[in-house]
């Protein structure tokens, strides 16, 4: 019996509420290419500040106990101001405040200047 099983195709789970949901579980690890991400482990999503009752339901079934919030204090502010984004959290989650990007005005040319050196750079450039 195989100790890695495919992946599903695709590996999305239906979370009422919450876009792109899915199990980062089996892929393989870079530095170990011999190991894989254990499944149910680590789960990934789009914007979940529309999550539904029945979503909450699912992901404590799922035992998500951690939220981690990539966006900057901007980049929430911005989207309370369009009318979603607001921070999700429900009992037996803890929401995670962990910005990828520095907190700064995200006016065009920055944030043209800032991809431009990623790229260039791998990194961000401030």
């Amino acid at each position: 019996m195989s100790t890695t099983a495919a992946l599903p195709s695709p590996p999305f789970i239906a979370v009422p509420g919450v876009p792109n949901f899915r199990d980062l579980g089996g892929h393989k690890v870079a530095s170990s290419p011999s190991s894989t991400i254990r499944r149910g482990y680590i789960y990934r999503c789009g914007e979940p500040s529309g999550v539904t009752q029945d979503g909450i339901k699912k992901l404590q079934e799922l035992n998500v106990e951690k939220a981690y919030d990539l966006r900057s204090l901007p980049e929430i502010e911005r989207a309370k101001k369009a009318g979603y984004g607001k921070e999700t959290e429900w009992t037996g989650c803890e929401r995670c405040f962990a910005p990828v990007f520095e907190e700064r005005e995200y006016d065009p040319e920055s944030v043209a200047l800032r991809f431009r050196n990623y790229a260039a750079e791998g990194t961000e450039v401030s």
